[in-house]
């Protein structure tokens, strides 16, 4: 062989595996991409306080997005268990549901799935969700639209209160050897996708998920345990879950909606059954729009209830159910009842003669606070009862406001009733895409 017909061969040779190694190590980079811009304890766990808290970002593909949510449950969690489908029928069903109805979360569950090591397309293993815990926290809320607030901004306030207990012990059952108190570690999270509106949420038991959400658009989501609707009734078997959860229908909400239209449209199409524990749902948005959506226990069928532009207060029973306040339930005994709290706010509301400020929207969560020996869920454990944290949601400047439960200051010996003890208020804002 000719000297120059080597030397061009060679050459060759090694442009070609200077390309391939170049295309290669362009692959690895874009496979190990992280979409982790911050995770940090923003509130350390002190002696003897209940909640450590996290403020987590995320921001990439939306496979990225939940590539660092499977890292970060299992890293800073604990090894969270998947849910594993009951068979490949099941599985395979919920993926084509999901390359329907659902793009976004089938990403992140791409993302969860390679962050646990397994194949999306021929795993019984559920991606769609990282719970620590399976519980919605007993809360309650009051909604202040543009026009009644002193500010001239949509905002709702809300208190979110559970048992101090482990999740077996909620249910009257010994806990598990390391089992974390419910609500213990919570998250603050910024989301910012290549697809979907970005969105900012605070997190109590999935990093999937969060009880109190606003996305870019200044769309607003909340959600609150439903005593109407009854545990009895909800799905017990994970195993066979089709559809989505009432949790992922309001992520998906945050995510693709600017509009309560549009978040009546995703409530409607799609197949929606209700998480381990049952709960209902509030929309707002910037102008003040809002609505709650219920399921009713009689025929399963959603139910909506517009607030028609006026203040509206929820809590923990389905207001659809009872649209008179005169006809609620009374329980004298216990304070923090649903009905007696949904009395407080109304009448909160209909006693104000200015408009409402952010300082009124804190007053209002101080009259329904859960600092109670326990609360009237009809079990025979006495466990005592938190509100976890109080927030303020601005729908026009994108913000949360939020301070955490601590401690307990002090325990009435007689009746049990609390004074709680709250971290300073912690201040988190939506950033814009020019802000990033």
């Amino acid at each position: 062989m000719k000297l120059g017909l080597k030397i061009f061969l060679v050459c060759g040779f090694f442009i070609v595996s200077i390309f391939s190694v170049s295309i290669f190590a362009k692959d690895i980079q874009s496979v190990q991409k992280s979409a982790l811009v911050k995770d940090e304890i923003i509130l350390p766990r002190g002696p003897g306080e209940y909640m450590e808290v996290r403020h987590i970002i995320l921001k990439g593909t939306n496979e990225e997005i939940g590539y660092a949510m499977g890292n970060i449950v299992q890293k800073d969690y604990g090894a969270v268990k998947l849910t594993k489908y009951a068979d490949s029928s099941y599985a395979k069903a919920r993926l084509e549901y999901m390359r329907r109805n659902n793009p976004i979360l089938l990403e992140w569950m791409k993302g969860v799935a390679r962050s646990y090591g397994v194949s999306l397309s021929d795993t019984l293993m559920d991606t769609s969700h990282l719970p620590t815990f399976f519980t919605v926290p007993q809360c309650s809320a009051l909604l202040i639209p543009a026009a009644y607030s002193a500010n001239g901004h949509t905002f709702y306030s809300a208190s979110r209160d559970y048992y101090l207990a482990t999740f077996s012990e909620v249910m009257e059952k010994k806990p598990l050897p390391g089992e974390k108190k419910i609500f213990s570690e919570a998250s603050v999270v910024e989301i910012y996708p290549d697809k979907g509106y970005s969105s900012l949420f605070i997190g109590l038991g999935d990093l999937t998920f969060g009880a109190d959400i606003i996305n870019s658009e200044g769309l607003s989501v909340s959600a609150f345990e439903d005593d109407t609707y009854g545990i009895t009734r909800v799905p017990k078997d994970p195993s066979r879950a089709t559809g989505l959860s009432l949790s992922q229908a309001m992520m998906l909400i945050a995510n693709t909606c600017a509009t309560l239209d549009e978040a009546k449209q995703v409530l409607l199409i799609n197949k929606i059954s209700m998480p381990p524990l049952p709960m209902h749902m509030q929309v707002s948005d910037r102008a003040g729009r809002a609505f709650i959506y219920e399921i009713s226990p009689d025929d399963f069928s959603g139910k909506f209830v517009d607030n028609d532009g006026k203040p509206q207060a929820i809590t923990n029973h389905g207001v659809y159910a009872y649209p008179d306040l005169s006809k609620m339930p009374v329980d004298e005994k216990d304070p923090y009842d649903t009905f007696n709290r949904y009395r407080r706010l109304v009448n909160f509301i209909d006693s104000h003669k200015e408009k409402f400020s952010i300082a009124d929207g804190w007053k209002a969560m101080d009259l329904v606070l859960g600092a109670v020996p326990e609360a009237s869920e009809g079990r025979h454990l006495v466990i005592p009862l938190r509100t976890f944290y109080q927030t303020v949601v601005d729908n026009e400047e994108c913000t949360i406001s939020v301070k955490f439960y601590l401690k307990d200051k002090s325990v009435d010996p007689v009746t049990g009733y609390a004074e709680l003890i709250f971290s300073k208020p912690f201040e988190f804002k939506l950033r814009s895409t020019t802000d990033q």
